[in-house]
């Protein structure tokens, strides 16, 4: 076992098998590797990521149609309106750069700042951006909504503007999130 090797699809390199991510299957509830090593898994995952603007997880798209079902239950609940399509959000979602508005930091950045901030299964130890009202006293419009990273997304909450958040972002997120 210490000396298996396996042979990446990807690069069609022998690796080490620590070099390759484990599943867990539901069917026989036994653990296997990964087709792909880790390094080209991340790799593939990253231009996946750039080419198609959609958040990628263990391989599977991100179906950001139940994001926006999700954006729609949740908004009367809190008295807010959503005063733009499905069709809308998908289009405005493909312009939007892969970055948060408020630290600029990626996606595949943010994720791997997120376990110095959160307990691993938080709620905010999200796989993907969330959508954030830049202004959180008015509804859910194109002009109102940005991509936030669950870091600055948690610690924005509702009791900042886009402005003032910017600024707390600037001062004290930014900064941590450079040390790392």
């Amino acid at each position: 076992m210490l000396n298996e090797l396996k042979g990446c699809t990807q690069c069609k390199e022998k690796k080490h098998l620590s070099k390759f991510g484990k599943f867990k299957s539901k069917i026989t509830n036994k653990y296997y590797y990964k087709s792909r090593c880790k390094e080209c898994d991340l790799n593939r995952l990253k231009e996946l990521s750039k080419r198609r603007k959609t958040v990628y997880s263990d391989g599977e798209p991100l179906n950001w149609g139940a994001v926006y079902r999700n954006i729609r239950r949740s908004a009367p609940k809190r008295g807010l309106k959503v005063e733009f399509s499905k069709k809308e959000f998908l289009e405005w979602k493909d312009k939007q750069s892969d970055q948060c508005h408020y630290c600029k930091c990626s996606l595949i950045k943010s994720l791997g700042n997120v376990k110095f901030f959160f307990k691993k299964g938080s709620i905010a130890n999200s796989k993907r951006f969330q959508i954030d009202r830049k202004d959180s006293a008015k509804n859910y419009t194109l002009k109102n909504i940005c991509y936030a990273c669950s870091i600055c997304n948690s610690h924005k909450v509702d009791f900042y503007t886009e402005d003032e958040f910017l600024e707390v972002a600037k001062k004290y997120i930014i900064p941590i999130l450079n040390k790392l």
